[in-house]
């Protein structure tokens, strides 16, 4: 499923555009994700929109590494934001 993500510094404020990432490996604590390149910064915020139903969490990369034409990043849940 692809989602929209937003990179964040360590005061999570963004420091880049939105983009979307394919997500993969979803747990309790954490997602993986899928991208062409590696995420500026080590936190991000992640939106769902399932069955248009707005999430918005704050997750901390945890591990990046290439694995083929794509960057795998492995995410742990932060904390969810209020809508």
């Amino acid at each position: 499923m692809k989602i929209p993500v937003v990179p964040l510094d360590h005061d999570l404020v963004p420091i880049g555009e939105n983009f979307e990432v394919l997500s993969s490996n979803l747990s309790e604590s954490g997602v993986g994700l899928l991208h062409p390149e590696p995420m500026r910064g080590k936190f991000a915020a992640l939106v769902v929109l399932p069955d248009l139903e707005y999430i918005q969490l704050i997750l901390r990369i945890v591990r990046c590494q290439e694995l083929g034409a794509m960057y795998e990043m492995g995410a742990k849940f932060l904390k969810r934001l209020d809508p």
